[in-house]
This record gives C-alpha cells, structure tokens and sequence, in this order.
C-alpha cells in the first residue's frame, strides 16, 4: 500500500462540478472557467450510460439538466453527447453538452488536480463496472499525477484503493462523525483522506487524519461560515460551486488559520 500524496501547503481551492455558478456543470465550459478562475483543480461526477461509456454527470436522470425523465443508464453517449445541456441553464450561453471521461482525462490530466467522483450506480454490479471502466481509462502506475478517486460508497473506495494502490481515494461521508469507528474503518482501508461537507468539519477529525499523512476534504463551502468552518479545522481541500469566491474567502481568512494547517 503506497503513502498517501503529500498534503498541501496551503488549502487547495477545488471547482465543484467546475466553474458551475456561472457555467452549466460537469462541461467543457465550466472547467475551462474555473482554471481560467485560478482554480487548484476541479471536482467532477461520472457514471455510466446505457452503452457502458463513463460520461461526466451527476444526476441519475435527465429532469434537471435537460427536462426530460429518462434515466442516465437508459440513454447511450451518442444520444446524450449530442444534447445541449446550456440551453436550459441560462440564456446567451454558447451551446455544451456532456463530456466523456476519456475526454476530460485527454484535455485536463497533468494539467490540475482532478476530484473523480464515482457515482453509485442501481446495482452493485454495475458500480463495479463504473470504477473497472474508470481504471482502466488512466495511465500506468506512477503516471497518474495529481488525479483522487472519491466517492460515498466505502466498499467501493477500498476496491479502488486495492486495484490500483498508488491513486489517491477518498471516502465521502455526509454526516457528522459522532463515531470514532467510523473514522477508524475508512482509515483501515488503506484510504488517502475523508471528504466532508464543510458545516461537519472538525478539528479533532483533520488532527486524526494528519497523524497518519492522510487528507481532510470539504465540500460544500459555499458560504463564509462553511468556509470558516473548514480552514479552521485544518481541511487541505474545499470545494465549491464559484472558485473566485471561495479563493477570496479562504485568502482572507488564511492569516487567522495558518496554524490550524499543518502541511509541509
């Protein structure tokens, strides 16, 4: 089992979903925005459609990004790729549609952090078809720079750790930890860091979790007192929907809370 990467020296400032205050989520357009925002990295969600094609997207149906019913894995990449998910999101926007993964890996990886979020899919069978179809799309061993797995399925995070033990893999736990074991069980898996809504972070968790080199990731933070809450605990990533916002808040708050953060 390889050492979790090294933390940040200071908080990384992570586009949710990419610049996707401003821009349709999960596209070209809003992660090209939020690099262009000066953004650390970029968060982001796959899954599976009907063909089997990992594709950049959040929900399990269509109603919110296109208005229509149907679910993701009923719809093939050739039919979904070819729609435009601006039209609905606001007017005058240039026409965007929903990127494969293989597309957003060619044009960002190396480039920025990546935050891959695997989906849970309706079965646990076609969950592992999603991570086995995502690991096998990186590159080799020591080739992947700067790229995290994540995702709120703890079985599935260690299954990815135990495939390819030299990515970083995050569990995403959307409660407050009021349980030592269960902070203990994702660190038994070998995992390289806990992602949190920022209202749930505390100090004592991110102090565990430094103890043994591992992360504290936020997410969430797209308030001043969620912001607040994350940099005070110690958190090395937060996540949210206007980078520039949140690089404002995290820069005006960093004096105060430098010492809460403990990276190299």
């Amino acid at each position: 089992m390889t050492s979790p990467p090294p933390r940040p020296a200071v908080p990384l400032v992570v586009a949710h979903r990419g610049s996707s205050a401003r821009q349709p989520e999960n596209t070209f357009a809003a992660f090209d925005a939020a690099l262009d925002d000066g953004a650390d990295g970029l968060e982001l969600d796959v899954q599976l459609t009907a063909d089997g094609r990992p594709v950049v997207f959040h929900d399990a149906d269509l109603r919110r990004i296109l208005q229509q019913p149907r679910r993701i894995d009923r719809v093939p990449f050739s039919l979904l790729g070819s729609q435009d998910v601006a039209a609905h999101f606001a007017p005058g926007l240039a026409p965007a549609r929903v990127p494969a993964l293989s597309e957003i890996l060619d044009r960002y990886l190396g480039r920025t952090y990546l935050f891959v979020e695997l989906k849970r899919q309706r079965t646990r069978a076609a969950s592992n078809a999603l991570l086995d179809r995502v690991l096998d799309m990186l590159p080799g061993p020591g080739r992947v720079e700067r790229l995290w797995l994540i995702g709120f399925s703890l079985r599935l995070m260690h299954r990815a750790k135990a495939r390819r033990p030299d990515v970083p893999v995050a569990w995403t736990h959307g409660s407050p930890l009021g349980a030592h074991d269960r902070l203990s069980a994702a660190a038994a898996t070998g995992l390289d860091g806990l992602l949190q809504p920022a209202r749930h972070a505390r100090a004592r968790t991110a102090e565990r979790l430094h103890r043994n080199g591992r992360w504290l990731l936020t997410y969430a933070c797209d308030d001043p007192d969620g912001v607040r809450t994350a940099l005070s605990a110690g958190a090395d990533v937060l996540m949210a929907d206007d980078p520039v916002l949140l690089r404002r808040r995290v820069e005006g708050w960093l004096p105060r809370s430098s010492k809460a953060h403990a990276g190299p």
